[in-house]
């Protein structure tokens, strides 16, 4: 199979444009930017829930990431903060 062909498989698969393996600015839509392969697991696990399991798991996130916002801007110095 020539390169070309293994690189359209693989960005159909992946849902991206062919650019994405060329240019380096190349949109990356449909792969979402995930640092760690943890992660990186987790979330595909997460994308194979069903609904009701799935939506749980969202409002923990959720909630996780407001502390985190509230403990950002409490440890701003006051004229920083919004």
């Amino acid at each position: 199979m020539p390169l070309s062909s293994k690189a359209r498989t693989l960005a159909e698969a992946l849902e991206v444009s062919g650019d994405y393996f060329l240019f380096e600015h190349a949109k990356m839509e449909g792969i979402p930017k995930i640092s760690g392969p943890t992660l990186y697991e987790r979330y595909f696990v997460l994308e194979t829930l069903r609904e009701d399991d799935r939506t749980p798991a969202f409002n923990l996130i959720d909630a996780l990431i407001e502390r985190h916002r509230v403990r950002e801007a409490a440890s701003k110095p006051p004229f920083l903060r919004p």
